[in-house]
């Protein structure tokens, strides 16, 4: 399943009608985790942050590096040690909305969250 959540123009902070969205992330992790560990499964989570296309590539890709830490952090906060999360900035190089208007604009400042089972047994460095 894959979550997006949107962010502010050129900060790291959630829109304001993305802010709940974080907390019920976190309730979901927190839920997924546990049934995980009793059951003896791993689950990973892969938090991809992205910008819209203003600005430079200098400036873009660690915002959208620190979006995605942002949201990692409150996932391993919620996560037991069942949920392995990784994060990576994009910038503006995947872009959802091809347009450079503002509601365009508005769908690119955005986390993308892939939450996958980890197949334990095919893994070779555990």
């Amino acid at each position: 399943e894959a979550r997006t959540l949107r962010f502010v123009k050129g900060h790291a902070d959630l829109t304001a009608a993305d802010a709940g969205g974080l907390a019920s992330l976190a309730a979901d992790v927190r839920q997924l985790s546990a049934l995980a560990a009793d059951a003896g499964l791993r689950f990973h989570v892969d938090v991809i942050g992205h910008t819209d296309a203003e600005g430079p590539d200098e400036a873009n890709v660690p915002l959208s590096a620190a979006r995605a830490e942002s949201i990692a952090a409150a996932i391993r906060s919620a996560a037991t040690p069942a949920v392995d999360v990784t994060t990576r900035g994009v910038g503006s190089a995947e872009p959802v909305e091809a347009g450079q208007d503002e509601a365009s604009n508005q769908q690119n400042r955005r986390v993308t969250i892939h939450v996958a089972p980890v197949d334990v047994a095919a893994r070779t460095d555990r």
